[in-house]
């Protein structure tokens, strides 16, 4: 037997391996080289709208809400392109929304702005022509007041003296013309003083009678004219004395009973006051009834505004400055008190006012008149005027005009009393003056008088232990009770 020997030669076999690799080779190469652009293409046909989505989104969030952005097709992308485009329409409304709120707050706020500023001018405005009508009517006032005081305090003299009827009837048509004018001013300062808040209230003791008495005077003498029936009814229970502001109380009862005699014209007129009595303190209530002519119901809101009346008509029969009701609701208010009325047209009215009040236990003791009275003042007629009415009250008087000759006159003579006119500066240097002299002559009993009395007058009054001050002109009852107050203060 013998041995068969095969041979394979392996060069061929690597040759093809080879040729086939490289054409493999070749053909993956051709193929990826084929692959590129179309997966470029691909790319740039899928990818496009989602890259402008993002640049969209990106401008959005920078504040730009004007998209250059439109759908393209109908597949997924270009409803989420759609949403998108929706979505900043939205925020673009809602922020020109919210833009033209901040706008619209901007401009309120402005305008709140420019109308506080317009307030506060007008305030300053309002606030500058009130102390320029106070300063004008109290200077008015002054003016008017002065030649007053001599018309006035004359015709009291001439009243006082014997006269024949028709003199006599001369006389008190001058003396009711002067008070009525008189009331006019003085109803012009006082709704003046309190617009200014310059009305203060002053609680001291006094005699309960005559504080409800003294007032009454010049309206019972007119009611008396009329022929109408008059009453004065003190209840039982009414303290003697009480704790009140006795100008005040018979500033509102003058204007009250005043009213009530103006406008009757047959009948009676009735003031009534009690005492409701309280822990602590009691009510002082004063009711005034008349038979008058009544007030319409229509006319009850406004009768406590200033310059009104029932009815126009009534200014040209009655006259008046339709102040004395609004002046009197203001003061019993200042006061703590209130005010009211009831009435019915052709039978009456009935007006009433309450006062908290305390009751003072005493009463004034009465001072033999002072015989020897010194009159410091330094206008002729106020000084005439003064001196007559002390005169009247069977006084010895002595003038001075200015302060050399009231401290002579006070070195010369016993002098009890002292009346000085304060309106200016002169009259308190003068007191003080004497407030220095030595010994009894320091200590002399004053009393002031001052055309347009006000707080910082009375301040100065009682800084120096001055009584008063006492309003001008100045009235006989007034001044005689003036007198006698005076020197029951311990002298100072």
């Amino acid at each position: 037997m013998g041995t068969l020997h095969f041979g394979f030669s392996r060069s061929a076999v690597e040759a093809t391996h080879d040729r086939l690799l490289v054409s493999g080779l070749l053909a993956a190469l051709a193929c990826l080289a084929a692959l590129v652009p179309l997966v470029e293409i691909g790319s740039r046909w899928v990818f496009r709208p989602l890259r402008r989505l993002g640049v969209a989104a990106e401008a959005l969030g920078a504040g730009h809400y004007d998209l250059d952005l439109e759908p393209q097709g109908r597949d997924e992308i270009a409803g989420l392109t759609s949403t998108f485009i929706q979505m900043a329409s939205a925020l673009r409304e809602r922020l020109e929304a919210l833009s033209a709120s901040e706008a619209r707050q901007r401009a309120l706020l402005e305008e709140a702005r420019l109308r506080e500023v317009m307030l506060r001018a007008a305030k300053e405005q309002a606030e500058v022509a009130t102390r320029a009508k106070g300063e004008f009517l109290a200077n008015v006032g002054h003016e008017l007041r002065t030649p007053l005081n001599g018309i006035l305090g004359m015709a009291q003299m001439l009243a006082a003296s014997d006269l024949p009827a028709e003199e006599r009837e001369a006389v008190a048509v001058i003396l009711d013309s002067g008070r009525a004018l008189l009331a006019v001013i003085n109803d012009l300062l006082d709704i003046s003083r309190l617009e200014a808040g310059r009305v203060t209230i002053e609680a001291l003791p006094v005699d309960t009678g005559a504080m409800l008495a003294a007032p009454l005077g010049p309206s019972e003498a007119q009611a008396a004219r009329k022929g109408l029936r008059w009453t004065l009814v003190l209840e039982p229970g009414l303290p003697k004395r009480v704790i009140a502001d006795q100008a005040r109380v018979g500033q509102v009862l003058a204007n009250l009973v005043g009213n009530a005699v103006k406008f009757t014209t047959v009948g009676e007129v009735r003031i009534t006051a009690r005492w409701v009595a309280a822990s602590g303190q009691g009510r002082l209530r004063v009711e005034v009834m008349d038979t008058g002519i009544g007030i319409p119901r229509d006319a009850w809101a406004r009768l406590f505004e200033r310059f009104s009346q029932a009815e126009s008509s009534n200014t040209r029969r009655f006259g008046g400055t339709g102040l004395g009701l609004a002046i009197s609701r203001q003061l019993v208010e200042l006061m703590g008190g209130r005010i009211g009325f009831d009435s019915t047209i052709g039978a009456g009215s009935s007006f009433w006012f309450e006062l908290p009040l305390r009751s003072a236990d005493g009463a004034l003791a009465v001072e033999p008149p002072v015989r020897h009275v010194l009159v410091l003042e330094s206008l002729p007629a106020n000084r005439t005027a003064t001196a007559a009415l002390l005169r009247q009250l069977d006084l010895t008087v002595e003038v001075a005009a200015d302060e050399a000759m009231t401290i002579a006159a006070l070195r010369r003579h016993a002098i009890r009393l002292v009346v000085l006119d304060v309106d200016a500066q002169e009259g308190f240097t003068v007191a003080q003056r004497i407030r220095t002299l030595p010994g009894a002559l320091g200590l002399v009993p004053m009393i002031a008088c001052s055309t347009a009395p006000d707080p910082e007058i009375t301040a100065r009054c009682q800084e120096l232990g001055l009584a008063g001050p006492l309003p001008r002109p100045l009235r006989l009852r007034d001044l005689q009770n003036a007198t006698r107050a005076a020197l029951l203060e311990p002298q100072r």
